[in-house]
């Protein structure tokens, strides 16, 4: 049972659920924005044809948006979101609030998205300036310390 609910669980988590209910809700969302919507069945046999019009019908095309398969497609796609959104909002928290000076600088230098420069003037002059352009830019930036120079983050 616990395997089956971790199955159910991963298939609401993908991306690739997501993307693809996605796909269909477009191309159903096509389908009933140029198939006029709430018609009568003789306007659409007017209109297409019988066989046509039987097959609207039939597929429920003729009031498409209040369809149980249009609303259940709405369904997952909501539950998809809301377990992708539970699955990844607390990974992505630690990243964004994690503080990235207690870092050492060797790890900081290994992750993609990291720059570092070097100066060739008065190092305390320089943070500063850079400090006060970050503030004024509305940045909050933090500096520390360490062996070879200093580091800086800003949020």
């Amino acid at each position: 049972m616990k395997s089956l609910l971790k199955d159910a669980w991963a298939f609401l988590a993908s991306v690739k659920l997501a993307l693809f209910n996605l796909f269909v809700l477009a191309t159903t969302s096509i389908i009933g924005t140029i198939i006029p919507q709430g018609e009568p069945i003789a306007f659409y046999a007017e209109r297409f044809g019988a066989n046509l019009a039987q097959l609207f019908w039939l597929l429920d095309f003729i009031d498409m948006y209040n369809s149980p398969w249009f609303l259940s497609l709405l369904t997952l796609f909501g539950i998809n979101l809301t377990v992708c959104s539970i699955e990844r909002i607390p990974k992505v928290w630690r990243l964004v609030t994690q503080n990235n000076l207690d870092k050492a600088p060797v790890d900081i230098a290994k992750m993609k998205n990291n720059s570092s420069f070097t100066v060739k003037c008065n190092p305390d002059k320089t943070v500063s300036e850079v400090d006060s352009f970050l503030a004024k830019k509305g940045w909050k930036p933090q500096k520390k310390a360490v062996e070879d120079g200093r580091m800086s983050e800003a949020w």
